[in-house]
């Protein structure tokens, strides 16, 4: 009964320290078809690879008042400071917050699933829409990333997380920072 007891106090010491600390893990768990699930998603810290000037973070969880004040847009709203066209459209420049369920398709609680920046002010690990993809490239070897690249841009994927630098057909360079959204939990 000891060993029991103590194992169960382990286990929720452990999970008590994941979830209140400042940490880059995130434990999940609940049920599918085949059972049920513990998965701790692993996320990058917003400094791992240098300056990093976002307000929010992927992965971060939000209520609706830490964004209250920013500009709604489908699925997310913008970054404070930008505001959509007098036709509704995006800026040229802007940084925006795709929210929703989070850590579980399932959860109630809301967080930061990808983050789309085209203003060349904002700065990710140092790096901005105006970096080469030479640059991007360079800075996600050295961070253990897996990296790929084509073309108009360069994939990095650090743990859960996507980054992308690329220049779609408007010409205005674009970095995205993603979680993967495959299942039920948010990994792949």
């Amino acid at each position: 009964m000891k060993k029991v007891f103590c194992s169960i106090l382990l286990v929720v010491s452990v999970i008590i320290c994941l979830t209140s600390c400042s940490t880059r893990y995130i434990p999940v768990a609940g049920n599918t078809i085949v059972g049920p699930y513990f998965v701790v998603l692993k996320l990058p810290t917003k400094e791992l690879g240098g300056e990093t000037t976002l307000d929010f973070w992927v992965g971060e969880r939000l209520t609706e008042r830490d964004y209250a004040d920013c500009e709604s847009v489908f699925q997310g709203f913008l970054g404070g400071g930008y505001e959509l066209d007098e036709n509704g459209d995006l800026p040229e420049y802007y940084v925006k917050y795709r929210i929703g369920n989070y850590p579980k398709i399932d959860s109630l609680s809301k967080g930061v699933l990808e983050i789309k920046i085209t203003d060349p002010k904002v700065k990710v690990y140092g790096l901005t829409t105006e970096s080469s993809l030479d640059d991007f490239e360079d800075l996600f070897d050295s961070l253990g990333a897996k990296v790929s690249r084509y073309d108009s841009g360069v994939n990095a994927r650090i743990d859960e997380v996507w980054f992308r630098l690329y220049t779609p057909k408007n010409g205005i360079p674009e970095i995205t920072i993603s979680t993967q959204a495959t299942g039920v939990v948010l990994i792949d």
